[in-house]
């Protein structure tokens, strides 16, 4: 498993992202048994997931380093769909996705911000990162390792420390 911390749904079952990267590891996103550490499922992906993965009712999203965002079926580990981001990333996605009210927001350096429709993947708007409110960020639209949270439909996301901005998920 990666360095990311894993996720514990109300259910007992545990969420974490294998890495191919490392010895031994793989590019899956795993589901446990959270009392007894069994494997209930494993789905592989297309690359390493190098940060928490999201849950938003019965879906379950990862950022894979290739640039994909995957939804899978957070009770059996199917593939619901996957989405390129635009420009795929020159560096590290390590952010978290975030999901909330059938809203799922990612983003990378090169690509800005992203919100899919949970259900479908539809693209619902994007942001360049040249665009304010991000044309200032130092092409940092997406935090590397401060995750992103939501609250009352807005997510605050902090860039390198240097600041924080909010956008409003359903229409950036």
């Amino acid at each position: 498993f990666h360095r990311a911390a894993p996720v514990l749904d109300r259910d007992g079952r545990l969420y974490v992202a294998g890495s191919y990267d490392l010895v031994g590891g793989d590019a899956t996103v795993h589901c446990l048994n959270a009392k007894t550490g069994r494997t209930i499922w494993k789905t592989p992906i297309d690359g390493a997931v190098k940060s928490v993965v999201a849950l938003d009712d019965d879906r379950l999203f990862a950022n894979a380093q290739t640039g994909t965002l995957w939804c899978l079926d957070k009770h059996g580990g199917r593939v619901l769909w996957s989405r390129r981001l635009a420009q795929q990333p020159n560096r590290w996605i390590n952010a978290r996705p975030i999901a909330s009210n059938g809203v799922v927001l990612t983003g990378h350096s090169r690509g800005g911000l992203e919100a899919f429709d949970t259900k479908r993947g539809r693209r619902i708007w994007h942001i360049n990162a040249d665009q304010p409110p991000f044309s200032h960020s130092n092409r940092d639209t997406w935090p590397n390792y401060a995750a992103p949270v939501v609250h009352g439909g807005r997510a605050l996301i902090c860039f390198r420390g240097r600041r924080i901005d909010c956008v409003d998920i359903t229409t950036g």
